[in-house]
């Protein structure tokens, strides 16, 4: 992987942390090395592409884009435009760049080079808020990514996660089309079932498994049985879930919660939850 030359001194000063931006792996840590636990490497999922989606925001889906992303030792590529996305939260600022490395590369028909997130982080192809109001079309866009997972498969030896743009959006399609596992955080809730219930709807001929996702103590029965029947009907289906956390939404630091080493005693419950989480994923697209 390559860094962004023009700002890469003061992101290594920005994380804190010495090397911060040197993506070499390091042996049993890192990102990455998780899938040792599987007796896996990143190798083993080479050219896979992930995609994480939903119709419906505020549902967690950046937090597992992530979160799987750095687990798998994936490069992720980020396909949300608005400025709460995985590309801000990595610590990736438009606003200070001269360009768009995704708007480039598809512009021009070329792989991009992603950006290296060091260990604490995964490597990057960020968006840009043009890619809102300037996506290619449909299959162009599915092609492009198919070419990229290929091409980072041969350099890089790694999967691709995908985060996508919440809501029935044309990019969201694209990805889906490329995708040999669509990860659909779910949150038990009454419009959040109704988003999901539409997706899975739209979507029944593809891989896709969903997550509950910030799931109370004493989640309401008939949110459960909802979930039950769009998973019984549809033939879709339902990986651990992820409890709810009400320090998440104020976390600040960039790298993953999974790169914590030690894991604090507060973040320890989510970071079982999410190895849970990646371990269904990783069995389902491997199979």
């Amino acid at each position: 992987m390559v860094d962004d030359v023009e700002s890469a001194a003061a992101l290594v000063e920005q994380d804190g942390i010495p090397g911060g931006r040197h993506s070499a792996r390091e042996s049993g840590a890192g990102k990455g090395a998780w899938l040792a636990t599987l007796g896996m490497t990143p190798a083993d999922l080479t050219g896979k592409i992930i995609v994480v989606a939903g119709y419906k925001g505020g549902i967690g889906k950046t937090l597992l884009a992530y979160e799987l992303a750095y687990l798998l030792g994936a490069v992720l590529i980020d396909l949300d435009w608005d400025r709460g996305n995985a590309s801000r939260a990595w610590g990736y600022r438009e606003e200070n760049r001269i360009g768009s490395p995704l708007m480039d590369a598809l512009g021009r028909g070329r792989v991009p080079r992603p950006l290296a997130g060091g260990p604490w982080r995964p490597d990057l192809v960020p968006c840009s808020a043009e890619f809102g109001i300037d996506q290619p079309p449909h299959e162009q866009l599915t092609e492009a990514l198919e070419t990229w997972a290929a091409a980072w498969g041969e350099e890089y030896r790694c999967p691709v996660v995908v985060d996508t743009h919440p809501g029935a959006q044309s990019s969201t399609y694209a990805a889906v089309a490329a995708a040999h596992g669509i990860v659909v955080p779910t949150v038990l809730g009454e419009r959040e079932m109704e988003a999901t219930e539409g997706l899975v709807s739209e979507l029944k001929s593809y891989r896709i498994i969903l997550i509950p996702n910030k799931v109370g103590i004493s989640p309401p029965e008939r949110y459960i049985k909802w979930l039950s029947r769009i998973s019984a009907t549809s033939f879709v289906p339902v990986g651990p879930s992820v409890s709810n956390y009400s320090w998440l939404p104020t976390r600040q630091r960039r790298m993953a919660i999974c790169a914590s080493n030690p894991v604090s005693a507060r973040a320890r419950p989510l970071v079982e939850e999410l190895h849970r989480v990646g371990e269904k994923v990783v069995r389902y697209v491997a199979a």
